[in-house]
């Protein structure tokens, strides 16, 4: 099994706060650093401290709609609790 680097271990991850961050910035920040920066998926996900499978998410929400507010956080829909 292949161990992150050492340099990408804990670059931006803080996992005793990761509740209080501001997702959107972590999701725009991921999706800058693919297109701008040519930065692999892999490295992205390491130095947030998130699956792969997440950041390719966010990279498709974002292509699918072409604008940041994409990557906000959806509203919950209210269950019907009808009896």
């Amino acid at each position: 099994m292949r161990t992150r680097p050492q340099r990408y271990r804990n670059v931006v991850r803080d996992k005793l706060n990761r509740r209080a961050r501001d997702w959107f910035k972590v999701r725009k920040y991921a999706v800058n650093r693919w297109r701008k920066d040519k930065m692999p998926v892999r490295r992205i996900a390491a130095m947030l401290g998130v699956s792969r499978q997440v950041v390719y998410k966010w990279i498709r929400r974002w292509k699918e709609n072409k604008c940041w507010a994409a990557l906000r956080d959806k509203p919950q829909q209210a269950q019907d609790r009808s009896p």
